[in-house]
């Protein structure tokens, strides 16, 4: 009987006691916080959300996800850091993220709802509205937040001058960083294009002795055209001597060539190596008691050499030379 009594207590305190869902705790009086699969799965005893990534919706973190996101932080389990948001990184919405709307939502060099992206080429400043297309090179690394162009030689383009290359030039300047002045224009020097220098075309477009796009170069005058004449035809003449001069030299030394060439040089001999040389003989006569030995032999050979002779009979009233 009594270990009857006691079961049906036990049944009857499971069924009337058990906490619904969406709260926690003793007598269930606590409601459960907001994890991020719904705030009907925290357990019943502590008030736990799932130990999962994430456990809690934006906005909120802690083992009940039941603490709001600190200042500078949102998302689910206030993971995240607030953008660069106008009034400052802790004003943005702890679920979103989302920085207030107002008249700037982002400070100089973001923009976007939560302020992270970073400006796009050629524009500066609050919430990126602000343009720099003016510097010089047709660059676009002006910078985000103060929209300066680069410091270089120019810095500007034709027309403007200034840090930020958004001042017009002033009348009577023009050119990079308005560093030139204009020329002398017909309607007065401050009536120049701004970028290209170049005065009206109207007539007449420069003033008296002057002339160009721009009106910066002076007229040549009348003095100064004899002068550039004169000039000339010197030069003419003096180059038509030094050609004359060279002629001259040309044509004499040539002469001199010519003459030196055809001057007889006296009688030649001349000799023909084909032509035999003549001997010279030598002759004499022998007598060997009455008969007579004539023989010749060439000059410089002995007899043994050369001997040839005739053996004749001497006879009388014979002379011999």
């Amino acid at each position: 009987m009594a270990a009857t009594q006691l079961y049906m207590y036990l049944v009857l305190s499971s069924t009337f006691y058990a906490c619904s869902p969406g709260t926690t705790g003793e007598d269930c009086v606590e409601r459960c916080g907001h994890c991020a699969e719904g705030r009907s799965l925290c357990d019943k005893t502590s008030g736990h959300c799932p130990e999962r990534k994430p456990r809690c919706m934006p906005g909120f973190s802690g083992v009940k996800c039941d603490t709001a996101c600190t200042r500078g932080t949102y998302g689910p389990d206030c993971e995240k850091r607030c953008g660069n948001c106008v009034d400052g990184p802790s004003r943005c919405d702890p679920t979103s993220g989302h920085c207030p709307t107002g008249v700037f939502r982002c400070i100089s060099g973001f923009s976007g709802l939560k302020c992270i992206t970073a400006c796009a080429p050629r524009t500066y400043g609050l919430d990126c509205e602000g343009r720099c297309e003016h510097c010089a090179g047709n660059r676009t690394a002006c910078d985000i937040t103060s929209g300066q162009c680069p410091e270089a030689t120019p810095r500007c383009q034709p027309g403007y001058s200034g840090q930020k290359c958004d001042a017009e030039c002033i009348p009577g300047k023009h050119g990079p960083d308005c560093a030139e002045i204009c020329g002398f224009c017909a309607q007065g020097k401050t009536a120049c294009s701004p970028i290209s220098g170049y005065c009206p075309e109207r007539e007449p477009r420069c003033l008296k002795g002057y002339y160009g796009p721009k009106c910066d170069l002076d007229s040549p005058s009348a003095s100064s055209l004899l002068s550039v004449i004169v000039g000339s035809v010197a030069g003419g003449c003096a180059i038509l001597i030094i050609i004359f001069v060279v002629v001259v030299v040309l044509v004499r030394s040539r002469r001199k060539k010519r003459a030196t060439d055809t001057k007889p040089s006296g009688p030649k001999r001349m000799e023909n190596h084909n032509r035999p040389v003549p001997t010279v003989f030598t002759h004499r006569v022998e007598f060997y008691g009455d008969r007579a030995h004539f023989a010749s032999r060439p000059n410089g050979q002995n007899n043994e050499e050369y001997n040839h002779g005739a053996s004749f009979e001497a006879r009388d009233n014979v002379s011999y030379a």
